[in-house]
């Protein structure tokens, strides 16, 4: 499992406040050579907040996991306090918890796939 910063598998940006009109913010600049990396060391859980909203996809069998880290200055969505709790595994689990302190699983429902 590896905890990064930016995500690390391209993903829609579509309606996201913080990076859809600029999305090469959204991405480190080396992502490809991280995941082969990640691959070589038998990687199959990442987990990133840059993005600052939930999202879930599979690329090439690892499961990227996008948390909704807050942002204390500016939450257009008025939420703040959120977190993720992970349970290692292959791949491992992931379950959001809302400021409000909401719990659900981090799944295919927040599929975030490019299209």
């Amino acid at each position: 499992m590896a905890f990064v910063h930016h995500p690390l598998a391209c993903q829609t940006l579509d309606g996201n406040y913080w990076h859809e009109s600029a999305p090469a913010g959204a991405y480190c600049v080396n992502m490809e050579a991280v995941c082969e990396h990640l691959s070589a060391a038998g990687v199959s859980t990442v987990v990133n907040g840059h993005l600052h909203w939930w999202g879930y996809l599979r690329s090439d069998d690892v499961v990227h996991a996008t948390v909704d880290a807050f942002n204390k200055e500016l939450h257009p969505r008025g939420e703040t306090g959120n977190y993720a709790l992970v349970e290692p595994g292959d791949p491992a689990s992931v379950t959001k918890v809302g400021g409000d302190g909401t719990a659900e699983p981090l799944d295919e429902r927040f599929d975030r796939s490019p299209d």
